[in-house]
């Protein structure tokens, strides 16, 4: 009878919600594993966006640190972690800790941001004071649309920007970033061309990923990339 009991329970708790969510913002995961597997995803993403955005932005630029002269990107990961950090911090206080949310870097920008460092390049000079400037306005400019949406509701909001216009500049965003996937997936840590053991463990974590997320049931669709990624790891070893 108690093996029912857990049982029937287990299945209810994987339950959709009316609204398709199997977890509410407002509502924690009711079992230790899911919590500490639900973290890991968190981190992994946030990782992903902290690192991979400054790789890209600072790609090409150098700076001279202390005589020495140095690859930006390298140098711009630890501020991007912290920045994302300290932003968390304050998202989390200021929605009185109901929403689980990490803020990690933005893949919107990437090409603004790329673009501004490049001002006075020519001069041996890199811009950086333009990237805080210009985020600050973006802050500014979200804060705007947030107290908007507190006085009018988000109607107005959706007519708009539409789907029709949100999913082209999704799309574009990850246009812009199939290069250096390619490159990735293509080379690998050899740095050579086609590397198979590198090709062959990307398809496996990215259909894997795609698999879970679309027709997993229960948790398997709440963890689609940290079992998509482990799938990766496995193929790779």
């Amino acid at each position: 009878m108690s093996g029912n009991k857990n049982s029937a329970a287990a299945n209810e708790a994987l339950q959709p919600h009316p609204n398709g969510m199997l977890l509410e913002v407002d509502e924690a995961p009711k079992r230790p594993g899911k919590w500490i597997i639900l973290a890991i995803q968190h981190v992994l993403a946030m990782f992903v966006a902290c690192i991979t955005v400054p790789m890209i932005v600072f790609a090409s630029t150098t700076v001279n640190l202390n005589g020495v002269e140095a690859n930006l990107a390298a140098v711009m990961i630890a501020p991007t972690l912290f920045s994302a950090g300290i932003g968390t911090i304050f998202y989390l206080v200021v929605t009185k800790f109901k929403s689980p949310m990490f803020l990690a870097s933005s893949f919107a920008y990437m090409a603004a941001m790329s673009e501004a460092i490049k001002i006075d390049a020519a001069a041996g000079q890199v811009n950086l004071w333009i990237l805080p400037v210009g985020m600050a306005l973006v802050g500014a400019v979200y804060c705007l649309v947030a107290f908007l949406i507190k006085i009018f509701g988000v109607k107005w909001l959706n007519k708009l920007l539409p789907a029709i216009v949100v999913g082209p500049v999704i799309i574009v965003i990850g246009l812009s970033l199939a290069g250096s996937a390619i490159s990735n997936l293509t080379a690998g840590w050899t740095g050579k061309n086609y590397n198979w053991c590198a090709i062959i463990s990307g398809l496996v974590a990215m259909l894997v990923t795609a698999l879970c997320a679309h027709y997993g049931k229960g948790t398997v669709s709440l963890v689609p990339f940290v079992l998509g990624m482990a799938s990766g790891y496995v193929v790779a070893s």
